[in-house]
């Protein structure tokens, strides 16, 4: 049995004048059989026939855990007739396999789906399952405007063997990082996304309202072509807001502060829950801010699904944001740390030396481009000087011999060795503060823009274009290759136009 939804129907959603609604339904772990899988199937019955219910979005192994594949709960839905979304992330997956479920999605009639880079796996009783994270989210976004296109991606010219899917991808964004630059990286990478495919936005779980107004005016201000911005409402409760400000969910940000508030309020009122309340004034919000739709997470069931709306249809024409001041506390992003003198230093010396031996107008660069155009990895000469590279390499930038490097675009350091998910496209959404979600330390990405902005060059650090590893250069020369391929370099890479944000502007 297949869908014969058309390829425009999700978007056509948002052409209404009403407010568009969707509920994310999380992923159950075990079959059908199970107790919690039939709670999770009723819900999804409920959501299926639901009129004031546009769409069902499904979640993708949420927080790093196994869970049953997205399909599964997802073909009732969509072939009852309602639209439906996929999360598709790159943890789990290498590019073969993401173009593999892309290619079953689109057999089955799923065409609307969310593309995330995803959490790190969590751990389990015998160890932490292997991440793959061979592509991130742009990497995803990407193969599948390239597969729209007939093809596939990297390929100039689609085979001819191959039709066009019909994909409506959609992608997110994390405009509540507390960390200035952060926030300016995640703006940056949203246009990479919207330039490589993404087709609607929905940010992820916040408690600023700020932000999300500084979000619809700057989806405004670069982008002409309509992209549909969809807020994120998500029903709380003490016990998840107890793991939010713990720092225990990747890329949800809540202050201490703020959490001391909503608690208090949530206990102030004799109503049954405040929580709701608090919910249906938040999607009261994102529709007078100028959001053009609201994505509802935490909702389990069906009377928390009939209490919420009930209350946002009888909120509706209020104004939310007196009341909802005192749930939430203002927060502005913090400042940009200083370079040290001895980062300087750093850059400054790695930066002479690759002017002076890698750098494209230099004529020793040239002229070593120009030997090694021929040299094979078979002769001495090449084991030789890769040895030389891997040593001086892994002692000065715990270089990890990809082959295919990265160094001069991420302030000369490696996002093979510095980066948990080994991310080439900038960062994920789920640093905390500005420490990676994996480590206890600053996030990769953070160091590189701090770096590349010292060295007047923090254009080149989001490349437009995918930046994708090469896996067979592993275990080849960095360098060697780097000078190859000068010689067969026809164009740059198209930067990201935009570097402002509004994180920056502040």
């Amino acid at each position: 049995m297949f869908n014969k939804r058309t390829s425009d129907s999700f978007s056509k959603i948002f052409t209404s004048s009403t407010f568009p609604v969707g509920v994310e339904l999380v992923s159950t772990r075990g079959w059908f059989a199970g107790q919690v899988s039939k709670r999770v199937l009723s819900f999804a019955e409920i959501l299926k026939s639901h009129p004031a219910i546009d769409w069902v979005s499904i979640t993708d192994n949420a927080g790093g855990h196994p869970r049953m594949a997205p399909l599964a709960l997802g073909m009732p839905i969509l072939y009852g007739g309602k639209e439906v979304i996929v999360h598709l992330t790159a943890k789990d997956m290498n590019r073969h396999a993401i173009e593999s479920q892309l290619w079953l999605l689109a057999s089955h009639g799923f065409n609307n789906v969310l593309a995330l880079t995803g959490d790190h796996p969590s751990r389990g009783p015998n160890g932490r399952a292997k991440p793959v994270f061979d592509l991130d989210s742009i990497g995803i976004l990407a193969l599948m405007k390239a597969m729209n296109g007939g093809g596939n991606l990297g390929e100039s010219e689609p085979p001819k063997a191959f039709q066009s899917t019909q994909f409506h991808s959609g992608c997110t964004v994390n405009p509540h990082k507390p960390d200035n630059i952060q926030r300016h990286l995640q703006y940056l990478k949203l246009e990479n996304k919207i330039n490589n495919g993404a087709q609607f936005v929905i940010p992820q779980i916040g408690f600023n309202l700020d932000d999300l107004k500084s979000l619809r005016q700057w989806m405004d201000r670069f982008h002409e072509k309509k992209v549909p911005l969809i807020g994120n409402a998500f029903l709380s409760s003490p016990k998840v807001l107890d793991l939010f400000v713990s720092g225990k969910i990747p890329g949800v940000h809540l202050s201490r502060e703020t959490h001391a508030k909503m608690i208090k309020q949530s206990c102030h009122s004799k109503a049954k829950n405040q929580f709701l309340r608090y919910t249906a004034l938040w999607m009261v919000a994102l529709e007078k801010i100028g959001f053009d739709g609201c994505y509802l997470g935490g909702i389990s069931n069906h009377q928390q699904l009939e209490s919420l709306l009930e209350l946002h249809s009888d909120l509706r024409n209020a104004d939310p944001f007196p009341e909802l001041d005192t749930w939430l506390e203002h927060e502005r992003p913090s400042h940009e740390k200083d370079v040290s003198f001895l980062e300087k230093t750093r850059l400054n010396i790695n930066e002479a030396i690759h002017d002076v031996a890698f750098s494209e107008s230099s004529p020793i660069t040239q002229g070593i481009s120009k030997f090694c155009r021929n040299l094979s990895s078979e002769k001495n000469s090449y084991k030789a000087f890769h040895s030389f590279e891997k040593v001086s390499k892994g002692l000065t930038f715990n270089c990890r011999d990809c082959g295919d490097c990265l160094l001069p675009k991420t302030a000369y350091l490696c996002p093979q060795s510095g980066c948990a998910k080994k991310l080439r496209n900038g960062p994920c959404g789920g640093s905390k503060a500005d420490t990676c979600e994996v480590k206890n330390h600053e996030c990769f990405w953070s160091r590189a823009f701090r770096g590349m902005k010292h060295l007047n060059r923090e254009e080149e650090l989001l490349p437009t274009s995918p930046n994708l590893l090469d896996h067979d250069l592993k275990g080849t020369s960095g360098w060697i290759n780097h000078w190859k391929s000068i010689s067969l370099r026809s164009k740059r890479e198209p930067l990201c136009q935009s570097q402002t944000s509004p994180s920056l502007e502040n």
